[in-house]
Formats: structure tokens, sequence, C-alpha cells
């Protein structure tokens, strides 16, 4: 299996800072820096969209928002894990049979939920490629300053060098 980031929603900051300012009378990234987050990472886009400055927050609350910021990878794998995934989660899938091979190329896209869910029901015991298919993905979310979007869930390390994913006790 091969697993590649492709594209991940990139805002033009100038437009919406200056709309904001004009409109509201303040900068939707005011508190940002508070947070240690910085304009040129991926969550900043996300981290701003409620518009009251409150990044943590934001990333932490499961709503409309969301849906504005999409990602997509780039995977080879197995005809079942294609099937897997198509069943068990809501993101888009693009398909291409690999001549000559069971493996196919695919191109998996998703909102921020849709990520998270897909994740959460994907990092499950008993299918180790699609187990570490969305390892991959929740790592690179991590890593692109995601974290807090999983602040209520929980990882656990597998023989296998993959993990598990689930919530914490107490949320929904």
């Amino acid at each position: 299996m091969k697993v590649y980031p492709l594209s991940l929603t990139q805002v033009h900051w100038p437009t919406l800072i200056k709309m904001c300012q004009e409109e509201l009378g303040y900068s939707p990234t005011r508190g940002l820096d508070d947070a240690g987050i910085t304009t040129k990472e991926a969550s900043a886009y996300l981290a701003c969209l409620n518009l009251d400055n409150k990044p943590i927050e934001q990333l932490r609350n499961p709503c409309v928002s969301w849906k504005h910021v999409s990602a997509s990878f780039i995977a080879i794998v197995s005809q079942m894990t294609i099937i897997k995934i198509a069943s068990k989660t809501e993101l888009n899938i693009v398909v291409k049979n690999i001549s000559e091979s069971q493996n196919a190329l695919i191109i998996l896209t998703g909102d921020m939920k849709q990520w998270r869910d897909a994740i959460i029901a994907c990092c499950v015991t008993g299918d180790k490629e699609l187990r570490e298919l969305f390892n991959y993905c929740l790592i690179y979310f991590q890593e692109s300053g995601f974290r807090e979007v999983f602040h209520d869930c929980d990882k656990n390390g597998l023989e296998d060098k993959t993990f598990t994913v689930g919530l914490r006790k107490g949320f929904k």
C-alpha cells in the first residue's frame, strides 16, 4: 500500500482579512497568535471560520464550518479495501484499477467532518490495510495542525505498529 496527501483547502488570506476588517471592524486572525497558530498552517483557515477569534474552540467544534475545509489523498490499495472504505465512510472515491493487479489507484476526498468520521470508523482492529491507510491520514492531519479536531479521541497502539482510534468516554 502507498498513500500520499494530494490536496488541502488553501485560503486567500488578503481577501478574508480585508473583507472582515472592512465589514466587521477586525481581522478574523487575531486569535491565532494566542493559540500558537500561524496563517501558514493548514489548520489556520478552519480555526478562523467562526469569525470570533476563538480558534481552539472552532477546531474542536464539529459544526458547519468543518465543511469549508477539504482534503484529498491518493493511494494504492486492494479492491477489498475500496469496498470497505465505500461502506464505512462518506468520502468521495475515484478509482482506477491497475491492470493485471488486485490493486487500484484511488483518490479519497472529503471535508474535515467526513475525514474525522472516516478515521474513527476505519482505524479499528480487524483490517490492517484499512487501518494503516487511515492511520497515515490521521498523522498527516495532526502534523498539519488539525490535532484539536481529534481532541476527544484516543489512539491505542497495536503490536503491528498501527493504532486504533476511538472516542474517549464521555464524548459523542
